[in-house]
């Protein structure tokens, strides 16, 4: 069951893309926003985050990586914390309160409305 539909979909991609190092490539004027990261090429609309699930494994293992924060993911749900000692804070979960979602939707929801806020908070403080 997908519950974000595809302007939010495209939305959580490049917030992800950003994230992961792609960056846009303007050498394809006719192709409109194109990305790239090393070889590959992409355009908004087929960043593939959102369904490939080796992709979506290595945005965890990045965010995973990071000194402050970490992801983990159950059957169905996924939720990103800081890593503050013994009382850690809950910061992002998926799903919320809607009807049950798959694994991989939530894993994709929560780490895209991270990286969604990891990115604007990156921004403020440059």
């Amino acid at each position: 069951m997908k519950t974000v539909n595809e302007k939010r979909r495209i939305e959580l991609d490049i917030a992800i893309a950003y994230f992961m190092g792609w960056r846009i490539d303007n050498s394809f004027p006719d192709k409109g926003r194109v990305w790239r990261n090393g070889n590959s090429v992409e355009m908004d609309s087929t960043l593939k985050f959102s369904s490939d699930w080796n992709a979506l494994m290595n945005v965890y293992e990045t965010v995973n990586l990071m000194d402050k924060y970490y992801c983990r993911f159950y059957p169905g749900r996924c939720e990103i914390q800081e890593r503050a000692g013994a009382e850690d804070e809950l910061k992002w979960e998926a799903p919320h309160k809607e009807p049950p979602i798959s694994t991989q939707e939530a894993v994709y929801r929560c780490l895209g409305e991270f990286i969604e806020w990891y990115n604007e908070s990156q921004i403020k403080t440059s």
